[in-house]
């Protein structure tokens, strides 16, 4: 897909393109204030979710389904902008765009780009989870 890159659409802040940060720790903040500190069980939903949104990205566009792929990114793209996860985000909106022109990716890369930074979300949320539960 022609275009900026998902790197060069995230906003500047601590999740920098250079992969430093998972999760926008400013928007996590923002989120904490919105819920009145207790950040967790809205972490804990979206690590428990996050498998099958992977999933369900992973089988739309090996099956070549655009409609589905457009579903499954917008899901995503929406839960990982709540936690700030710029990069994430970026990609499902890529996807989201491709699957709505029916056109998606076809080598690959950008369901290879989802999924390891949907790796890499988990493991920072797993990381700053361990650091509020002690």
């Amino acid at each position: 897909i022609d275009g900026p890159s998902p790197t060069e659409e995230a906003p500047e802040s601590d999740s920098k393109a250079d992969g430093s940060c998972a999760v926008n720790r400013e928007t996590l903040e923002q989120l904490r204030e919105d819920v009145d500190g207790d950040i967790e069980p809205t972490l804990r939903k979206f690590l428990e979710r996050l498998p099958k949104r992977l999933e369900s990205i992973s089988d739309a566009v090996t099956g070549v389904s655009a409609k589905q792929a457009v579903k499954a990114a917008h899901k995503l793209k929406g839960s990982a902008a709540t936690l700030g996860a710029d990069r994430l985000t970026a990609l499902c909106r890529e996807l989201e765009v491709a699957g709505s022109a029916k056109q998606l990716p076809d080598d690959g890369m950008l369901l290879a780009s989802i999924l390891a930074e949907g790796q890499r979300v988990q493991a920072e949320i797993e990381s700053i989870l361990q650091g509020t539960s002690s």
